[in-house]
């Protein structure tokens, strides 16, 4: 059996072995880890997946136990204590290239980060030195909010309350 032959029977697992709402949850789990630039911080990832869509608000009631993510995650994650990561660089690998052309995940995560950004925390004056500017965005560092929805074929354009992605 080949790495990938064994990342498609784990993903089969991950897909039919839960129920649809806890394979989304993985689903985006993977996507944001796999695209993350480095290993995402608990406090990271769990912020990413409650961002309410349009409200620019996290809302830590909706958070979920750690435990529960890795589990749904089937193995393919690891968490050390401090960061969550891929369990390996080749399941990376596939991870990735399966996330790179699904449009619409790239897009949520893309809207993910600009609601982040746009949350209270930045409703506040403008940062007088790097170093407060750093502490707002320590929280989501790992998001790579430069929002590089890199994505084929038509592209990434789109529109929600008048911002664009182009």
């Amino acid at each position: 059996k080949t790495l990938n032959q064994a990342y498609e029977a784990t993903w089969r697992r991950l897909q039919e072995g839960q129920d649809k709402r806890d394979f989304e949850l993985a689903s985006q789990v993977l996507a944001w880890i796999s695209h993350a630039p480095r290993p995402m911080t608990q406090t990271e990832l769990q912020h990413a997946l409650v961002i309410s869509e349009g409200t620019h608000t996290v809302n830590a009631e909706d958070e979920r136990p750690i435990d529960w993510v890795i589990t749904i995650c089937v193995g393919f994650i690891v968490y050390n204590g401090k960061s969550i990561r891929i369990l390996h660089a080749t399941a990376k690998g596939f991870l990735t290239q399966r996330f790179d052309n699904n449009v619409v995940r790239l897009r949520e995560m893309a809207w993910a980060c600009i609601d982040y950004l746009a949350a209270s925390r930045f409703q506040t004056p403008p940062c007088k030195n790097d170093d407060e500017l750093n502490s707002r965005l320590e929280p989501i560092s790992s998001w790579n909010c430069e929002v590089k929805a890199e994505c084929k074929g038509g592209g990434c354009e789109s529109s929600r309350d008048g911002h664009e992605i182009a």
